[in-house]
């Protein structure tokens, strides 16, 4: 028989121990890319009437990089600012019959003033706007400088900009409230399972975040992510979306927005106009890629537990990772999950040692927990996220007995007890492999 440490697993102590041999992986060899040269590309032969706009602007030639764009339309001397991946791509896009069909608000200005004649320029893009989060930050700054002269409704602060869309009686304005209790707080007798299963966190509007907003009425709700600024500009964007649509259809017209937001406005016309919002998860520790990837998993996982409430696109990405979950047989009922999950510090070692596989604890900032989904469920992110947590040093709170990788156990009560009881069933569980 393997000798092993009796018990394996003691508080205030560093472990090494693992029943398993180390996976010894190969030196990762990055992939190689070709990086294209890139140069802004100034433009100076620019009309005077735009300049006034944006006096310290310098203006570029749209490339296929990512950055804020402006459209300038001489006929009412007003213009246009957006946000893309790919600023020439994006502006090619807007000016065919089919974009412009779908985006009413910026129709009539291109056909008032010719295709032909509407200028495009890039007032910034590179690399370093990579982030949408940072474009969606500069274009807001940037509709702001325009004021009365930008023909954009969302992030205008100029009060022309906002006139059309409130002015109509018969647009409902969405009422959005910031949430102050817990979700599952929320039980509602005639509509069943109202409640939902995330945080409500106190606002950081200098961090990455998930938010969540929520019909009062319906109970359907939305996640969205937010970038390095006040997260109640996302929820004021939404708002104004709601506004454009309904003002929109009522005149027999679909916009860009309408399927995302077509849900949205039938239950704000059904009577549930108020909404509640609030910051479910922080993604700080990730990079741009990791923050996709996160809120897409986030969502899928609610399409999952929720069906039909979720507001969100069902877009293919989701719908790829949504597959996963079922083909798993993934559940977030709280009843059968606990079914699942009994803990095995309470079952009969003779029985565990009969078990092909054995679920390893997790111990996260003090709190024991039987496996890493338990851990994932209670703080509200994946079990990936979590493993991965516990396999870095930069995170020192964060152990997974099947690797500790010398973190030093935490010397509480209630960990050294349910230590003591997997230990004994550790040790079944390893005479069963000897």
């Amino acid at each position: 028989m393997t000798s092993y440490n009796e018990p394996p697993f003691e508080t205030n102590s560093q472990n090494n121990y693992s029943i398993f041999p180390k996976k010894i992986r190969k030196p990762y060899k990055p992939i190689k890319k070709t990086i294209v040269p890139w140069s802004p590309k100034i433009v100076k032969d620019v009309p005077q009437d735009l300049k006034k706009n944006f006096p310290n602007q310098t203006f570029l030639k749209p490339q296929s990089q990512p950055g804020i764009y402006v459209l300038f339309f001489p006929s009412s001397k007003s213009v246009y600012i957006g946000e893309s991946q790919k600023v020439n791509r994006e502006i090619l896009e807007i000016k065919t019959p089919g974009s412009l069909a779908r985006r009413p608000l910026i129709k009539p200005y291109f056909d008032a003033s010719g295709i032909k004649n509407v200028k495009a320029y890039a007032l910034l893009q590179g690399p370093s706007l990579e982030d949408r989060a940072i474009r969606l930050r500069e274009e807001d700054r940037l509709i702001k400088e325009a004021g009365s002269s930008a023909i954009n409704i969302s992030g205008n602060i100029h009060r022309n900009a906002k006139i059309r869309f409130s002015s109509d009686i018969s647009v409902i304005d969405p009422i959005f409230i910031k949430r102050t209790i817990p979700w599952n707080k929320d039980g509602s007798v005639s509509i069943p399972n109202h409640s939902l299963n995330y945080p409500v966190l106190p606002e950081k509007p200098t961090e990455y975040c998930l938010y969540i907003f929520k019909n009062k009425k319906s109970g359907n709700f939305y996640i969205g992510q937010s970038g390095k600024s006040n997260p109640l500009f996302r929820i004021n964007k939404h708002r104004s979306d709601i506004r454009k649509v309904q003002y929109w259809e009522l005149r027999g017209i679909k916009t860009g927005e309408s399927v995302t937001y077509q849900r949205m406005v039938e239950d704000v016309k059904n009577g549930g106009n108020v909404f509640e919002y609030s910051i479910i998860e922080y993604l700080d520790q990730f990079n741009e890629t990791d923050r996709k990837d996160r809120e897409s998993n986030v969502i899928a996982e609610a399409y999952y537990q929720y069906g039909n409430r979720v507001y969100n696109n069902l877009t293919i990405r989701i719908q790829k990772i949504l597959s996963k979950f079922r083909e798993f047989g993934r559940t977030f009922n709280a009843t059968k999950r606990n079914k699942q999950l009994l803990a095995y510090y309470d079952r009969d070692p003779e029985r565990v040692a009969q078990y092909k596989n054995i679920t390893y604890p997790v111990i996260v900032n003090g709190k024991y927990y039987d496996s890493l989904s338990e851990a994932g469920r209670d703080l509200h992110i994946q079990a990936k996220t979590v493993a991965n947590r516990c396999r870095s040093a930069s995170f020192p709170n964060y152990i997974y007995l099947k690797e500790p990788k010398n973190k030093i156990i935490p010397n509480s009560p209630e960990v050294k007890t349910k230590l003591q009881s997997f230990n004994k069933l550790l040790a079944a569980y390893k005479n069963r492999k000897n």
